[in-house]
C-alpha cells in the first residue's frame, strides 16, 4: 500500500515538475525572443523571418536541422529569411523566432506541418485564430 502511494505521489511530483519546468522554458524563449525583435522593424511585405537559435553540441538542435527545417526550406524558401544565433544565456535550445505581420516563438522541435503553419500564420492578414500547440503568439 505504501509504496503505491509512494509510486504516485512520485509520479505526481514528476508530472508537477515536467509542468513547471515546460514553463520555464517557455519563459526563456519568450523572454529571448522579445530581446532579438527588439528595435527589429518587420520583414518585408510578403516575407517571414524565421531565426533559429541553437546551441553547439545540441541533439535536439541536431534532429531539427536534419528533418523539419530543410523540409520547411523546401516548401517555403520564396517567402522566408532565415538566419540562425547561437543561444547566448539559458534560452532552451532550439528556439524559433517567426516574425512577419505577427510574431511567434516555437520551443523544442516541431514537425515541419507545424512550423509552416506558424510561418503561414505570420504573414495571414486575419488575427492568431488557429494558433497550433506548441506556437506561442508574441505581442509586439
Amino acid at each position: 500500500m505504501f509504496a503505491v502511494v509512494g509510486a504516485l505521489l512520485a509520479t505526481g511530483l514528476t508530472t508537477a515538475a515536467a509542468r513547471l519546468t515546460s514553463a520555464a522554458r517557455e519563459r526563456n524563449a519568450v523572454a529571448a525572443a522579445r530581446a532579438i525583435l527588439h528595435g527589429r522593424g518587420r520583414p518585408e511585405p510578403g516575407y517571414v523571418s524565421l531565426i533559429v537559435i541553437t546551441r553547439s553540441g545540441c541533439s535536439h538542435c541536431a534532429a531539427l536541422k536534419a528533418g523539419p527545417l530543410p523540409e520547411l526550406l523546401r516548401q517555403m524558401s520564396d517567402r522566408l529569411r532565415l538566419e540562425e544565433q547561437e543561444a547566448r544565456g539559458d534560452e532552451p535550445t532550439p528556439t524559433l523566432v517567426v516574425s512577419g505581420r505577427r510574431d511567434y516563438v516555437i520551443v523544442g522541435v516541431q514537425p515541419t506541418q507545424i512550423l509552416r503553419q506558424a510561418v503561414e500564420l505570420a504573414n495571414a492578414p486575419q488575427g492568431d485564430a488557429g494558433i497550433p500547440r506548441g506556437v506561442i503568439a508574441l505581442g509586439r
